[in-house]
């Protein structure tokens, strides 16, 4: 007996569940959207995107949102003209029980803006891919200027290698060592730019101290950067920042400094 009623209750509940499922579906149908609102993931700070850049998406794309009933806006049309911009990475739209249409934009992230002998510059994300610049709006980041050899593709990515070695480019071998320049703590508040000249030899700008980073090639640049940060600390740290004129790195096992 205590078992058929434990089933009976159970049975109600459950009815009673779908009841309220179907009649908030039905309700939800017939919700408007009552506002739009844009939240920006930009934890680096990088700025490239504003509210009013997603807000003209979201219009471009669907005419007179507010107002209209949820269930008659296409959210997957709006999803993809926001992220045709240029400057968004990902986003999510979705609409609330209460009719509020959100909008949350991942943008992208630049560790380096490449200024080129040829006076082109663009940026790269953390993913390796290119991205444009946008006037007005700056990134403080790492510079990278000089013989590049490469132009803007929003095709090219340097996180991959290109399976043929002739298509592996500068940018494509210097990409490790910019982000290790970002990761670690000391360089990326030390170093502001990398100099390429036209033999693909390497030179750093730091922000603190008046001399040159006499680097190389970028092969083994790991060891080069152990052997910069000992000399800091420990070379630097007695003769002070401004005493040399250039610091080499070039010589194996080595620092060879000039003065000014």
């Amino acid at each position: 007996m205590k078992k058929f009623i434990g089933i009976v209750i159970w049975s109600i509940v459950i009815a009673g569940v779908f009841v309220s499922l179907v009649a908030l579906r039905e309700g939800y149908k017939k919700t408007t959207c009552s506002s739009i609102e844009v939240m920006l993931d930009d934890e680096q700070g990088a700025g490239l995107i504003s509210k009013s850049d997603v807000l003209e998406a979201i219009h471009n794309a669907h005419d007179s949102i507010v107002g209209k009933r949820v269930s008659e806006i296409d959210l997957l049309k709006i999803d993809r003209a926001i992220e045709q911009t240029a400057f968004v990475k990902e986003a999510d739209v979705f609409t609330t029980l209460d009719g509020e249409l959100h909008s949350r934009i991942h943008s992208w992230d630049p560790v380096a803006r490449i200024v080129n002998n040829q006076g082109k510059d663009y940026y790269i994300d953390r993913s390796g891919k290119l991205i444009p610049t946008r006037q007005g709006f700056p990134v403080r980041t790492l510079i990278i200027s000089g013989y590049t050899g490469n132009h803007f593709s929003d095709t090219l990515n340097l996180k991959n290698l290109p399976p043929e070695s002739k298509k592996v480019t500068i940018l494509h071998r210097l990409f490790p060592m910019i982000m290790y320049l970002k990761q670690d703590e000391f360089f990326r508040a030390q170093i502001e730019q990398i100099y390429l000249d036209k033999h693909g030899e390497i030179e750093l700008i730091p922000k603190v101290g008046n001399h040159v980073v006499v680097f190389g090639t970028v092969e083994n640049f790991e060891q080069k950067l152990d052997k910069l940060f000992a000399f800091y600390r420990q070379g630097l740290k007695q003769s002070g920042w401004n005493k040399y004129k250039t610091i080499n790195l070039k010589y194996k096992d080595q620092v060879v400094c000039s003065k000014h």
